[in-house]
Parts: structure tokens; C-alpha cells; sequence
């Protein structure tokens, strides 16, 4: 090899300026030539895992070829074929210590059992007490009873099913026998979420819970009370309880936002939602949620029928402080004085990784996978930084000094390295919109370091995205336009209460009652961060 680099190399002197600048056309006719084959080849496998790979599987290259060959492939092989091994991709324990032994089958998913755990020690314990019989307890050699020497105690755990009950509720009634003008005294009924209704709060917030806290359907619920309890409860019933909570948590909502704005630092993001419609036979409409977060703390969602700038123009326009967004446009609409926009480290990183991930198997010598290799190894000691002072638990000064002196100097590297990827990819290729839009989002992303109280990515706002996702998937859908914001009342306190380790059940069965009676000057004090400052004794049985 190194002969012929010799060789070569004294060839390229004995041409003249003319023959050698014909060489130089060449060759960058060539390189030029050889990034478009690599971004299609890219092209054909990703229109490949398209049509083979099932959803949350992922088939080497490999085996895609193979399929390919096929003259059919039915459903079925497509996720038979899916679920077997990757001879290419090396498991999660071969990774990690670069051993290439196959793991022991008696261990699961790589990880050792734990072994057998406690039992929570708050739950209350019942006695089952088991005797032996009278003829155990003789001895069989001299015929005496035998002596209790001690017990040898087991807990297991046990539940009652699904049980309702009755209250019957009286009011004592009291009258002057000699003044009839003087009329009956009769205490009031205490408040309750749905005034003169047929259940108490308790089964009210139980059917909020189970929707907005296990995404258990109002439909399967009602099934599920008719077949464990025998009780026949309507989903237009259940659905006019969910609506009147929500309504009551609106007020609510508004606090938590105002909460969070005060705070100084925001995480913005917007995810869409499918609402029932009428008016559009055989379909849904399209709403969307807005998610205003403060990482560690509360997260306001907000309903809206368009992802546009009018959705959050409301919440936004006269906020002051750090706004840490992705790079969606409309967020860019917001340049008033006062107001900080920081960038995503995590969606700069995102598309690098995709092309990483599929390229290194499929492609690991192309100069698009070593580009995109580069460029996640260098964000990633970012984040490895990040990792030390959060496991540190480091201040937010200490945490500016150890970016300045640890991050900062490695952020020209990476945008170097993102220069030299775009000009080796083809226009309009993945690699060159990843590029691009990086670039693009650079005075924001680099904004990050000049604090020491931010994250580097989004992160906390996606994650609070993701129960309403799960929720959609499970409910189909919001049952209208005017239940939108109910929805959203419901979905904040919910998220909040999980934020700040709040049982839910605890919180709303305080003050719900409470916004139910109309004391709307307590509002500010009953959002979940103010209910745990405060925080009340166990709700009433």
C-alpha cells in the first residue's frame, strides 16, 4: 500500500498544471459521486425498515436483504423474523464489557434478581393463624402434649376486590314545640364535587384517577364496576363527573402556570391530541397540547385548537426570564425584552444519533457514519459533564464554573465538526438537515452555558408529554372541543401532583371539596406546591 501511495504521489509530479487540475476535477467529482451512492444507500434502508420493520423492533441490514429476496412476506414473518437476534448488534451486557459469551439464560433481561423484598411496613397486617391438630401436638414416644416453642411468621400480600358501600347521611331536624313562627333548624350538607349527586368524592376522584393516572378508559371502567361490584354506572354519567372535576381545576391550572412563570426558567413543548368532532363525518380534528414545565417542579398544560402563535401568545408575550424551547419557529416570534431563549442540546443531538445508530451497523466505514459518530461522542461529553455535577448535586454557581471551564472550550470542536459534516453530505440529506438545523439553533444552544440553574435539553417537558401520549392511545381521543381545557386542568394537577411525590387521591380529596363550595380566593394556595407546603391532616374517612 505504501509502495503504490509512493507511486502515486510521483506521478501526480510529473504532471503539468493543465493534466493535474483534470485529476483534481476528478477526484472531486468522485468523493462527490461517492456521498451520493452512501446517502442512497441510506435512502433504500431506511424505505426498507419502512416497510419491514415493525414498530419498536429493528432488523439489521441483513436480514432486510433477506426479506427483500422474498416473493411474499406475510405479517407475521415480518415480526417472527423482527424478534429473532441481531448477529450484527452485540447485547446490552456484550456492550458494556466487550466480552462476546452469550449471557446465562437464568438471568433476565441482564440483570441479577434482586432477591425477595419487604413488604411495606405502613400496610396493615391480619393474622391468619394456623394450628396444629391435636394429634400433631401429642408426642408420639411418651404420649405428652407437646409445648409451644414459638411461630414462624410469612407475609404475603393481599387485597379485597373492588367494594362500595352506602352512606346514609342524617340531619338531625329541630323544632320549637311551642314557636312553630321559629322553623326548623337543620345542619347543612357538607360540600361535595357534585352537589345533590348519588356518590360521594371518594368515587368521584377514584374514576378522575384511574383516567388521568392509569389511562384507564371511561368505558372499561364502567364495565369494570358492573361486573366486580354489580353496580351500573353510565359512562355519560362517569364523563359528567370528569367534566365538572375538570371545570373546578380550571382556576387551578391558571395558578400552577402562574407558579411556574414565576420561577423564571420555562420549558415550552406542544404535542397534538385527536378531539371528536362533529362536524367532520367519519374523523377526528386535530387540538393540541401545550406544556409550560419547571424542571423539578410543576407542569401547566394548556389546550388549543392549532400549534400556531395565537395558542401561545396569552402565556408568553409578557413572560420574563429563561424559555427553553426546540427550534419550532413560532417560539422565535417571542423576542421581547426580558426574555431569554435557550436552545435544545437534546434535539441537536437526536438526528446524529439516528444515522449513528443505523449506519454503524449497516455502514460503518461511509463518510456520513463517521461524521455522525464524531459528532455524538463530542456532544456527548457534554452531557457527561452534566452527569458529574448532577450526581454532585452541585449549585447552580458551581455548576456555571464547571461549564466554563469544562464545557464552553469544547463547543468550537463541535461546531467545527458539524461544518466539515454538511460540506461532505448531500443537499437536502438527513445529514445536511441535522447540520443545518443545529447551525441554525447555534447562538441558542451555546446561550445554555452562560447559566448555571438550566438544563441542557428539554427533557423534563418531553417527559411530561409523554402520560398524555400514553393517555391518547388508551382514551382514542378528547370527547370534544369544550372538554379540551377541562382535560388539561386535570392533566396538570395529575403531573404536578407526581412532580412534587403527591398521591393524588390525598390531593383531591382536599381540595376539590374546597373549590366546590366557591372559595375562589383560595385558588393560589391549593395548587400542588402550595397544598405541600401546607399540607393538610389525612382527608376525613
Amino acid at each position: 500500500m505504501v509502495y503504490r501511495m509512493e507511486a502515486l504521489l510521483a506521478l501526480l509530479e510529473t504532471l503539468t498544471p493543465a493534466q493535474r487540475e483534470v485529476v483534481e476535477k476528478a477526484a472531486s467529482q468522485i468523493k462527490r459521486l461517492e456521498i451520493e451512492v452512501e446517502h442512497q444507500r441510506l435512502v433504500i434502508l431506511e424505505m426498507k425498515r419502512s416497510r419491514y420493520g415493525a414498530k419498536g423492533e429493528k432488523l439489521s441490514s441483513l436480514q432486510l436483504d433477506l426479506l427483500d429476496l422474498e416473493p411474499g412476506v406475510s405479517a407475521k414473518e415480518v415480526e417472527a423474523e423482527a424478534g429473532q437476534s441481531d448477529p450484527a448488534t452485540p447485547s446490552p451486557e456484550e456492550e458494556g464489557t466487550g466480552s462476546k459469551t452469550k449471557a446465562s439464560p437464568k438471568r433476565r433481561y441482564g440483570k441479577a434478581h434482586p432477591g425477595r423484598g419487604e413488604l411495606p411496613a405502613h400496610l396493615p397486617r391480619v393474622e391468619r393463624v394456623l394450628e396444629c391438630t391435636p394429634e400433631e401436638c401429642r408426642c408420639g414416644q411418651c404420649g405428652g402434649d407437646k409445648k409451644l416453642i414459638g411461630w414462624d411468621v410469612t407475609e404475603t400480600l393481599d387485597l379485597k376486590p373492588l367494594e362500595f358501600f352506602v352512606v346514609q347521611t342524617k340531619r338531625a331536624k329541630y323544632a320549637c314545640p311551642v314557636c312553630p313562627d321559629e322553623g326548623v333548624q337543620q345542619p347543612p350538607l357538607p360540600a361535595r364535587i357534585i352537589d345533590r349527586g348519588m356518590c360521594e368524592d371518594r368515587v368521584v376522584i377514584e374514576v378522575v384517577v384511574r383516567k388521568y393516572t392509569d389511562h384507564l378508559p371511561l368505558y372499561r371502567q364502567s364495565e369494570a364496576f358492573l361486573r366486580d361490584a354489580g353496580l351500573d354506572l353510565s359512562r355519560k354519567t362517569l364523563t359528567g363527573w370528569v367534566m365538572r372535576s375538570g371545570e373546578l381545576l380550571r382556576p387551578v391550572n391558571a395558578a400552577i402556570f402562574a407558579e411556574v412563570a414565576a420561577t423564571g426558567y420555562m420549558q415550552v413543548d406542544e404535542s397534538p391530541v385527536p378531539v371528536s368532532d362533529p362536524s367532520i363525518p367519519g374523523a377526528n380534528g386535530r387540538g393540541w397540547w401545550w406544556t409550560y414545565s419547571c424542571p423539578h417542579g410543576s407542569v401547566s398544560y394548556d389546550f388549543a385548537q392549532t400549534r400556531g402563535y395565537d395558542a401561545a401568545v396569552e402565556r408568553l408575550k409578557n413572560y420574563q426570564g429563561k424559555l427553553q424551547t426546540d427550534g419550532y419557529a413560532v417560539y422565535d416570534k417571542f423576542h421581547h425584552e426580558g426574555l431569554i431563549h435557550l436552545g435544545c442540546w437534546s434535539h441537536a443531538r437526536r438526528p446524529f444519533h439516528q444515522l449513528a445508530t443505523v449506519l454503524k451497523v449497516d455502514a460503518p466505514k461511509s463518510v456520513i457514519c463517521r461524521h455522525a459518530i464524531g459528532i455524538v461522542e463530542a456532544i456527548g461529553k457534554l452531557y457527561a459533564h452534566e452527569r458529574t455535577m448532577r450526581e454532585a448535586n452541585a449549585p447552580p454557581d458551581v455548576r456555571w464554573a464547571h461549564r466554563q471551564e469544562h464545557s464552553v472550550p469544547l463547543l468550537e470542536s463541535i461546531k467545527q465538526k458539524i461544518e466539515s459534516a454538511q460540506t461532505d453530505c448531500m443537499p437536502g440529506s438527513k445529514l445536511a438537515m441535522a447540520c443545518a438545523y443545529v447551525l441554525g439553533q447555534w447562538p441558542k444552544l451555546t446561550r445554555i452555558f452562560d447559566h448555571g440553574d438550566v438544563e441542557l435539553d428539554t427533557n423534563w417537558a418531553e417527559q411530561s408529554v409523554r402520560p398524555l401520549v400514553l393517555g391518547r392511545k388508551n382514551w382514542l381521543h378528547v370527547g370534544s372541543w369544550e372538554a379540551g381545557p377541562r382535560v388539561a386542568a386535570i392533566a396538570s394537577v395529575i403531573e404536578s401532583s407526581k412532580r412534587l411525590g403527591i398521591n393524588p387521591r390525598d390531593y383531591l380529596a382536599d381540595i376539590l371539596p374546597r373549590l366546590a363550595s366557591g372559595k375562589m380566593s383560595d385558588v393560589p394556595s391549593l395548587t400542588p406546591a402550595a397544598w405541600l407546603r401546607h399540607r393538610p391532616g389525612p382527608p376525613a374517612a
